[in-house]
This record gives C-alpha cells, structure tokens and sequence, in this order.
C-alpha cells in the first residue's frame, strides 16, 4: 500500500518548470537549498555551469535550461558572474535572472530598472566572447523587450539570433510578445509573424506552437476586455482554421517521436487547454496521456488555479 501511495503522489498534477528533463529537475533540487557559505556557493556554480555546457550545440535545450535556471537561481548567477565576469554563461545568466526580477515587478518601458541597460551590455559582451552561441542574443532581445525599445534597434538583434538558431522557440516567443497589441505592435503584426514562421518552418521544429500560443495569448486579451466579447470568446476555437490547426496538432504532436524539443510538454498543455473549449473535450484525452501530470502554469491560469483546473480534467479522463 505504501509503495501505491508513493506511486500515486509521484503522478499526481504538479507545477514542473524543468518540464520533462530530468537533469535539469535534479540541478534545481540541488540548488533549492538556501546557500549557507562561499564552499557551497562555489559547488552551485558548478553545477549549474556543467547543466548549461552538457547541451554543447543544442540551442533548444540550453535556452529552455537558461531560462528555468534564470527564474530559480538568481543568487547562483549574481555570484558567478562575479566570479567569472569573462564567462559568457554566467554573463547570461546574470542578465536573465535581473530580467526575471524586472518581470516579477512589472517594470516595463520606461519604467524597467537601470540595471536592465547593465544587463543588455552583459548580453553584448558575451556575444563577442561565444560568437557562435544564440544565448546572449536572445537574452538582449527579451532585454529590449521589457524595454520597449523601438524595431530598428530590436531588429539587428532579431536577425542576429536567427542567424544562429533560426527557429529559436524562446526567441519567437518573445518577438511574440513583442509584436502584441499589449506591446509594440498590433494584432496585424502579430498575423503577418505567424504567418510567415508557419509558412518557412520545418515541421514539429520548436516552433511549431507558435501559432496556437498567438491564438491563446488573443483568447486571454479577449477575455480581459470583458463584454460580450467574452461571454463568446471560445467560440473562436471553432473557426474553420483554427479547428484545422487543432486537429492537425492532436495528430502530429502526439506521433512518436515526433515532437522531442525541450518545451514540447508546455506545447502539449497548450493544446490540452484549446482542445477542451472546441466543443469536443475528450480530445484532448490522448493529449492529457502523453503529459503524465506535469503542469504549466500558462495557460491554466486564465481560468484559475492551475492545478486545480488541470486536475478537474485529468480526473474526469481517467475516470
């Protein structure tokens, strides 16, 4: 009965920011403890440092890790950057980890702290020490991002990136955001974006969700303005071409195999919470499966508590 227990506590619904790799999940066990001492500091950025260099050229995987690492460890990268200013790691790291503060604090545009700027020169100058890494780049256009910079100073960095990691999922996540009504841009911009990544991408490439998170991200606006508008918001999951765009996600992600970048389990929420408002709910079942309980904050938050709403669900499936 215990070991039943155990079992079911293990494959319970939780919040998993490292998702599915289990080497980031045991990195951010490690340094989940409170450092006590410049002996266990040392140790941290270890560990934290051998985490990045594993991913040598998979671009995919070390954004994802950079970025996990960046929001859990903010003590970790200021100690390391100042122990290795010349790292370009630890420069990015630090860089991420200031950003993620300004986040947490909603500091955007003219309102985003100095130390941002200090921050994009950290991403610069680690460019010019890893030229052929993708990191520094998207680290700066997050950075410029939070800033509202204008587009001719985002875009260099924008074809910097590509030129390196030209299907980048962290990187078109934030040109995303960057390209949003809420943002810089408009729902227009945001269109003529998805459009084109959709078009030039090689299928179940990092991306591929792009254009289901664009449509989420314009479900949540919606539901934001309220009105009418929102009483009617899910019927847009039944319009003709995001239907289609269901229906073919549901059949090729699930494939095996065939959608392994280091975010594909965020990718599957996504389609699990857009399958559930098509009218047609138990197809997301398949996708509920596949996920095992490892649940994204985004975007099971619209509606709530994330776990709760994810549970209510899962519940009812395996029912």
């Amino acid at each position: 009965m215990a070991i039943l227990s155990r079992r079911s506590k293990i494959l319970a619904p939780r919040l998993s920011p490292e998702l599915d790799d289990q080497v980031l999940a045991k990195t951010c066990k490690v340094i989940s403890v409170p450092v006590r001492g410049n002996y266990q500091v040392d140790h941290y950025i270890a560990v934290v440092e051998e985490l990045l260099q594993e991913c040598d050229t998979d671009h995919d995987r070390r954004a994802f890790r950079f970025e996990v690492i960046a929001r859990q460890a903010e003590n970790v990268a200021r100690h390391w950057r100042r122990h290795s200013p010349n790292e370009p790691d630890a420069l990015v790291l630090s860089a991420l980890a200031r950003l993620a503060s300004a986040r947490e604090a909603g500091a955007v545009g003219g309102g985003a702290p100095a130390y941002l700027t200090a921050a994009l020169d950290d991403c610069h100058t680690a460019a010019a020490l890893n030229q052929a890494d993708s990191m520094p780049w998207i680290a700066a256009l997050a950075i410029m991002r939070q800033q509202r910079r204008p587009w001719p100073d985002v875009q260099p960095v924008w074809n910097e990136l590509r030129a390196r990691d030209p299907w980048s999922r962290a990187g078109h996540l934030e040109l995303l955001g960057y390209l949003s009504p809420d943002e810089c841009g408009s729902q227009t911009a945001v269109r003529d974006f998805v459009n084109a990544v959709t078009e030039a991408a090689p299928p179940a490439s990092p991306v591929a969700a792009l254009p289901l998170e664009a449509e989420l991200r314009r479900y949540r606006r919606t539901l934001d303005a309220g009105g009418a508008g929102a009483i009617t918001a899910d019927e847009a999951f039944r319009q003709p071409a995001v239907a289609a765009l269901l229906d073919r996600a549901r059949v090729e992600w699930l494939q095996p195999g065939a959608f392994k970048h280091a975010a594909a389990i965020a990718d599957l929420n996504l389609l699990a919470y857009a399958l559930l408002r098509t009218g047609y709910p138990q197809n997301a079942a398949p996708v509920f499966q596949r996920l095992g309980g490892v649940v994204t904050a985004w975007p099971w938050s619209i509606d709530g508590d994330p776990v709760e709403r994810f549970t209510l669900w899962n519940q009812r499936f395996a029912g």
